[in-house]
């Protein structure tokens, strides 16, 4: 596992502020993404870097996030990312994080996301964890909005 991988840190903590299970627009944002979450997770898949060199995966989720409006910041060595949502003085955070690398497995799936790298694949599934991080971001996103 990567010692350095996707840092999501949303601000203020907005359990405490709105009625989230009374809330269906967070369930709605959710099941409009589907397809593109579907897509965010097979196009990792079909491109993995291993641990210490996912510097294209995090390439791809910035520009993932950028054009959904969501700035965001490189981390350490220029892998990984972080995202912050909400009221920049915000003294409470919650933070949602993501594995980013591969492991050094060949893929033997036959399906067309299989991976396009020898001896790497997402077998781990931080392919679908990311795109599970990017799927709340963008709701999160639209909720703050609201």
């Amino acid at each position: 596992m990567s010692p350095v991988t996707t840092r999501l840190n949303l601000s203020p903590i907005f359990l405490l502020r709105k009625n989230w299970m009374s809330d269906h627009s967070i369930c709605e944002s959710v099941n409009e993404l589907g397809p593109r979450l579907i897509e965010i997770r097979r196009s990792m898949h079909r491109n993995p870097e291993l641990s210490g060199r996912e510097f294209e995966t995090t390439r791809y989720l910035a520009n993932q996030l950028q054009a959904a409006g969501i700035p965001c910041r490189l981390g350490p060595e220029k892998r990984g990312l972080v995202v912050d949502l909400g009221s920049p003085g915000a003294t409470r955070r919650l933070a949602l994080r993501a594995d980013i690398d591969a492991v050094p497995v060949r893929d033997a799936k036959q399906v067309d996301y299989r991976s396009q790298v020898e001896n790497a694949t997402h077998a781990c599934g931080h392919d679908a964890h990311s795109a599970m991080v990017f799927g709340a971001l963008i709701s999160l996103q639209k909720w703050f909005q609201d």
